[in-house]
């Protein structure tokens, strides 16, 4: 006899949506960008550094964390409202990610010291042209129109790389 309590059926409860963070530096009309490491997600793409945000953490206190840890730099005052924010399926496949809610905050020169690589990723400061023939993060993908605006104001027409 078949235990009716027992199902094959897939989990009904929805991952949960994972909050993520990014800040956008710039100093001397160039975007800062690190390199994700070989041995996590999306290895050796380009990014504005950051991550997840812990439990009850604002997204100001994840993204001034996230820059301590990784590059021992404070960031200061943070504008309220997000350059860009979307909410997206992960293309992380494994079992606890099932929704981003991804959100790119200006820092802009508000950065005290200089950003020195603590995990062992590359990192550097371009500008428009060297940022568009990098290979960027899928987050950083979908929102690069908008980051690119922000930061470069008056470039001009621009060609756009297919995300």
């Amino acid at each position: 006899m078949t235990d009716p309590s027992a199902s094959d059926a897939p989990d009904p409860t929805p991952d949960p949506t994972v909050e993520v963070i990014g800040g956008v530096a710039v100093r001397a009309g160039r975007i800062f960008l690190a390199q994700r490491p070989g041995d996590k997600d999306f290895p050796f793409t380009w990014e504005c550094p950051g991550g997840k945000v812990d439990g009850n953490e604002s997204h100001h206190s994840a993204l001034r964390r996230e820059w301590m840890e990784e590059f021992g730099v404070e960031v200061g005052g943070l504008p309220e409202q997000a350059l860009w924010s979307d909410y997206f399926d992960s293309p992380v496949m494994r079992a606890g990610r099932g929704k981003v809610f991804l959100l790119f905050y200006y820092i802009g020169p508000r950065l005290t010291g200089t950003p020195v690589p603590r995990e062992g990723q590359g990192c550097g400061w371009f500008t428009e042209s060297e940022m568009m023939k990098l290979t960027l993060a899928p987050g950083n993908q979908r929102a690069i129109r908008s980051i690119a605006e922000a930061v470069f104001p008056n470039q001009g027409p621009r060609r756009w790389p297919r995300c």
